[in-house]
């Protein structure tokens, strides 16, 4: 399956996250969305009524290997082998036809010549920087996260 059309979605009445996975004994094979350890299950059409809200896999990986979806809290820092140190923290977006993390805390900035990105800034994502990005949370669970 393309990691690009993998969803998820928060439920605004359960305040847990739901993902999309397919059981063919349970659910005659149709796509269902259950949260982790799936106590609740919930068909498509269900999810769409629920008051939730989908999120779209970037297909892209963070640095563990988890997928990075849209509505993620990452932190982004530069190569270790730099002579400039780097650490922002920002959230997943799609903007412009393209993914990004819209800079929300500018946690270090060191021996760089420009000044560090501003504060709601996007910062696009280009494939060999995915080993720089680490998943902390989502702005769902972890709103904290989005504090400078």
């Amino acid at each position: 399956m393309n990691d690009r059309l993998i969803f998820r979605a928060w439920s605004l009445s359960n305040k847990c996250m739901l993902y999309e996975s397919i059981s063919v004994n349970e659910h005659k094979g149709k796509t269902v969305w259950a949260n982790e350890g799936a106590t609740l299950i919930y068909d498509y059409d269900t999810i769409m009524g629920q008051h939730c809200i989908p999120m779209q896999s970037t297909g892209l990986r963070d640095r563990a290997g988890k997928l990075i979806f849209e509505g993620d809290v990452v932190r982004m820092s530069n190569p270790r082998n730099m002579i400039q140190s780097a650490l922002v923290r920002g959230v997943v977006v799609f903007n412009f036809f393209s993914w990004g993390v819209q800079i929300k805390a500018v946690d270090v900035w060191e021996r760089y010549a420009v000044p560090p990105p501003e504060i709601d800034s996007i910062s696009y994502f280009i494939n060999s920087t995915e080993k720089n990005i680490e998943i902390i949370g989502n702005i769902y669970e972890n709103p904290e996260l989005m504090k400078g």
